[in-house]
């Protein structure tokens, strides 16, 4: 299922990896390392539009399997948010298809248990 991030940015659910607040980020040894090293590799997508990126989300793109990094104008908050609201949707319609595919099954069970029936009122 796909989540929409920003105007720019559409994403599948189980593609992200992660995300971070872009401060603290830069703030740690590791964070800054791992963004100029992005950077170097030009997997960076700033989609902050001309501000200052409260966030960054990276993204594992399945066919190429490599990371790009979507630096974004939301706060983390607010992805999180995004995210929830995903997930209480993704939840109820997974929920649905979880109920239906049970009467599916049930529904053949009987079917089955009806013809198995059948076969041994023939035989006797």
């Amino acid at each position: 299922m796909y989540i929409n991030i920003s105007n720019d940015l559409i994403v599948d659910f189980n593609d992200i990896i992660l995300f971070f607040d872009t401060e603290n980020t830069t703030l740690s040894k590791e964070g800054g390392k791992y963004l100029v090293d992005a950077e170097k590799n030009k997997r960076i997508v700033d989609l902050s539009k001309n501000s200052f990126p409260r966030s960054f989300m990276v993204v594992m793109d399945k066919e190429t399997n490599e990371e790009t990094v979507y630096l974004l104008s939301m706060t983390t908050q607010s992805i999180l948010k995004t995210l929830k609201t995903f997930l209480k949707y993704y939840r109820l319609i997974h929920k649905w298809e979880l109920t239906f595919l049970e009467s599916v099954v049930k529904t053949i069970l009987f079917l089955l248990d009806k013809q198995q029936l059948l076969k041994s009122n023939k035989q006797n």
